[in-house]
């Protein structure tokens, strides 16, 4: 009784199908299950809600968060005229019940439509980021939960701070300031207003000159110092340094001590007594730069002393620039991204960590990625439309920031350019067109190696990609569907096997020009594998190859409008439409917009009605197809007089099921009477429809035997088909037949 799928092979495999669609598998039983259908996203909407004005969805995915108690439902939809280049590109996202729409970005399309060859847009989770991906714009990192979006990557450097230089004439001179440390609190004057960082009130540094300030403590001695800044984003990157500013330079001068006076009342006096010069000194530095949004902090890196490696005579920036002891240290960090001026008083001594290399963080490498992995701690990226061959990883932790030499090139490898990523038992795959490659840790260093794992086999449908349990890797290519299984860990090897060679001839209908636009999603809560594919010369997703992993088999969907597919946290299978809502659309207009829900609800869709406001009202069910392979019964040159056939099923109510039978691969058959799901020998179960409350008895549906006449004529070849709109659980089937000495007929000579 066991049925298997779809087998489009010569000859099929028994039990097997010819064709299979809008089934799914009955979870208690094995059997397929004609109870499939879509809903809208909000049931309860009136028309669409919250898309009523939507087009096309382009992509969409569920972001699950805090073990999936918090879900968003992300999509980028396009708004206006479908094919032109009027209107915008919208990423949104839908949040609680009833949804709340939040549009995160807009943006015109001229410059940012879709081709009808290029997939949807990349979705990355990474911590609490959500990274998104589209090709043809800088990449956005998104907080959902807050609503806060910012740009990935640093792209530009920071201005340099700019340093005042000492007054010790303490005459007040526009870009310089006196800031003495002496043995005691001094007064600080820095153009005529005193520093955020002094304490507050008392006009005094309140510091120890033994432990901090600038410059030597010996008289005469020649000083020189110089800065770099950089940005700090909110998830802890850290931009590349600016230039190093111009230097300060001053000479030591060191006037009386101060047990030759008394304690001043009036600090002012300091200055009247010839102590402004004295020893150490702080640096104010203004113009310190701001960082872009996301930016939370700035660094300050200063080199030690540099004045001993120039004269006393002449002492310029470009003496000491590019020194031998030019190395910068880690001063301090401001902790906000609005204070534009401060104070450095670090000695010389509190300099110990080295500054980052130039290398260690570089503007953004990729300026319009379309795919990306979070693997190992860091954000993989390619190299967009403009550079297809590379991928580039960030720094460890600080998705913002990546190294000068941190990418692989595989420009000089045949197999294409770069069309997915997708992390598996602990490895990077890389897809391309015609090969798939592996990035690993390094053994026994910090970073990363790659190497081939195929050649001839790739994919050009990245959205394709998915990981699906007791499987492997699937994704789509163009010869059919792939899997890839295994470790390189532990001894194991990966191992890449193709799943669809049952049904090879609908892969070969697939229009391979746009297969890009292909989707897939896997639901844990169907056991299915959904994929949606461009099919005879169409543009767009229009119709399902799905894989059943229990049965290990396949089937179609057909009258599903996906443009784009994910699965949520409960493993719905949430699916973005296709076209949305036409241009001039006017009430009576059919049209059907947004996300929708592929459910056990046994409808096709929907109608709009010519009301204003305008309601959706569904249309009647999707119909379901099971045709069996042909069969010979073992032995194709007898004829046989088919007598019945015996369909096992679950009793499904009153609807009464036709059947069609066909001989010797004839494409018209014979359809017969309709039969009630109902056990035929006894009384009929009651249904919904007919039951009375508090008096009728409800029973589970059960197994039976329904039994179809067929016509007595010979046949070589037999097969029957269901198609209905109606419900039906079929379990298997047996075919009664009688023979007698009537062989095939000779081949026709002419």
């Amino acid at each position: 009784m066991f049925l298997t799928g779809v087998d489009q092979k010569v000859p099929p495999e028994e039990r097997s199908a010819d064709n299979v669609t809008n089934f799914t598998v009955d979870q208690k039983t094995g059997g397929w299950d004609s109870r499939v259908g879509y809903e809208k996203f909000q049931s309860s909407a009136a028309v669409y809600g919250p898309f009523n004005d939507d087009t096309e969805t382009y992509s969409n995915f569920v972001w699950s968060t805090q073990g999936g108690a918090i879900e968003h439902y992300m999509y980028e939809r396009y708004v206006g005229t479908p094919g032109s280049d009027s209107g915008t590109n919208q990423l949104c996202s839908v949040f609680g019940n009833p949804g709340t729409e939040t549009a995160f970005r807009t943006w015109r399309t001229p410059l940012q439509r879709r081709a009808d060859d290029e997939p949807g847009a990349q979705y990355v989770p990474y911590g609490r980021y959500l990274i998104f991906l589209n090709g043809h714009d800088r990449p956005l990192k998104i907080d959902p939960m807050t609503g806060v979006m910012y740009r990935l990557g640093w792209n530009g450097i920071p201005g340099a701070p700019i340093p005042w230089q000492v007054d010790e004439a303490d005459g007040g001179n526009p870009g310089a300031q006196g800031a003495p440390l002496i043995e005691y609190p001094a007064k600080v004057t820095v153009g005529g207003a005193l520093p955020l960082l002094f304490k507050e009130g008392s006009g005094r540094l309140d510091i120890n000159p033994q432990e901090y300030g600038l410059g030597y403590g010996t008289d005469g001695k020649v000083n020189a110092y110089r800065w770099k800044v950089s940005f700090i984003s909110e998830n802890g990157s850290e931009s590349p340094l600016s230039e190093a500013s111009d230097s300060v330079t001053w000479t030591t001068n060191i006037g009386p001590t101060t047990s030759q006076y008394a304690a001043p009342t009036n600090p002012v006096g300091y200055r009247d007594k010839g102590l402004f010069g004295t020893s150490r000194h702080c640096v104010y530095l203004s113009d310190l730069p701001k960082g872009p949004q996301g930016t939370v902090a700035r660094r300050l890196y200063r080199t030690k002393n540099l004045g001993e490696q120039s004269t006393t005579a002449s002492i310029t920036d470009d003496a000491i620039a590019g020194g031998a002891d030019e190395v910068f240290y880690y001063a301090f960090q401001v902790n906000n991204n609005d204070d534009t001026a401060l104070v450095d008083y670090v000695s010389d001594a509190g300099l110990v960590r080295l500054a980052p290399l130039e290398s260690d963080s570089v503007l953004m490498p990729t300026a319009a990625p379309r795919f990306g992995a979070s693997y190992m701690g860091r954000l993989f990226l390619d190299g967009g439309q403009n550079d297809p061959y590379r991928v580039y990883f960030s720094n460890p932790n600080q998705i913002d920031s990546f190294g000068a030499l941190s990418f692989f090139d595989f420009g000089t490898e045949e197999g294409g350019t770069i069309t997915g990523f997708k992390v598996y038992n602990n490895q990077l795959l890389v897809f391309r067109e015609k090969a798939i490659d592996l990035i690993r840790p390094a053994m026994n260093a910090n970073g990363f190696t790659s190497s081939p794992f195929v050649q001839g086999v790739g994919t050009r449908a990245p959205n394709s990609i998915t990981t699906v349990p007791g499987v492997g890797v699937m994704f789509l290519s163009e010869d059919g569907v792939y899997a890839i299984s295994g470790t390189n860990d532990g001894g194991s090897s990966l191992q890449i096997e193709r799943l669809s060679d049952s049904i090879f001839e609908t892969i070969e209908r697939a229009t391979t020009s746009v297969i890009a636009r292909s989707v897939a999603a896997y639901s844990r809560k169907w056991g299915e594998w959904h994929c949606y594919i461009p099919f005879d010369g169409k543009q767009k997703p229009a119709k399902g190859i799905v894989y059943h992993v229990e049965k290990q088999s396949w089937s179609f969907r057909e009258g599903f409008p996906v443009g784009s597919i994910a699965t949520d946290n409960d493993g719905n299978l949430v699916f973005g439409n296709n076209t949305g809502k036409p241009t001039g659309w006017s009430p009576g207009d059919n049209y059907e917009a947004g996300l929708f829900v592929i459910s056990r609800k046994r409808i096709g869709g929907y109608t709009t009605p010519n009301t204003d406001p305008p309601t959706a009202v569904v249309r009647p069910p999707l119909t379901s197809t099971y045709k069996t392979a042909w069969m010979d019964f073992g032995y194709p040159n007898q004829k046989k007089f088919v007598k019945y056939v015996y369909l096992y099923v679950l009793t499904e109510g009153d609807n009464a099921i036709p059947m069609t039978y066909f001989k010797d691969y004839s494409i018209t058959g014979t359809t017969t009477a309709g039969r009630k799901m109902q056990r035929p020998e006894h009384p009929d179960q009651t249904v919904y429809d007919s039951a009375i409350w508090g008096t009728s008895a409800w029973t589970e549906e059960m197994v039976t035997e329904i039994r179809y006449p067929i016509a007595n004529e010979a046949a070589s070849h037999f097969a029957f088909e269901i198609s209905t709109n109606e419900d039906i659980v079929l379990l298997g089937y047996a075919v009664e037949y009688e023979t007698n000495k009537t062989q095939t007929a000779k081949g026709k000579t002419s």
